[in-house]
């Protein structure tokens, strides 16, 4: 059995036990206790599989709007996202780093926060409202 019931988060979740909701809450807790620890600024990552003209693509979609790739990817998924969801898309950008233009640090001026996390305020390049 890969995750036997009472070990790892199958036994933390087993909702036939009293309490699991604290018991995963705690868990999130001590999960991003241990991340801040590490002094990683955002643990959280997704990947995609795609092919490389897709890759291209993208690239050269990010470089006419003057912004990082992964930026740009960021920005992309966020307007679908609080299309789908009817949000604002500043609601869901705040999870987000700051953009800075492509190549260049983030700075005070371009979002950098005290303690070197900074979040993503939806501004410049472009509009990323869904229609």
């Amino acid at each position: 059995m890969v995750n036997p019931v009472g070990r790892g988060l199958a036994g933390d979740a087993d909702d036939s036990t009293p309490g699991w909701e604290e018991r995963v809450k705690a868990r999130a807790a001590k999960k991003s206790e241990e991340i801040i620890r590490r002094k990683k600024k955002r643990a959280g990552m997704l990947y995609i599989d795609v092919d490389p003209e897709f890759v291209l693509l993208v690239t050269h979609a990010a470089r006419e709007r003057g912004m990082p790739r992964a930026a740009y990817i960021r920005r992309a998924v966020a307007a679908f996202i609080a299309h789908d969801l009817d949000v604002p898309v500043e609601e869901v950008l705040e999870f987000c780093p700051a953009v800075a233009p492509h190549g260049q640090p983030l700075t005070k001026d371009s979002g950098l926060r005290d303690g070197g996390r900074s979040r993503d305020d939806g501004t410049g390049y472009g509009s990323w409202k869904v229609v």
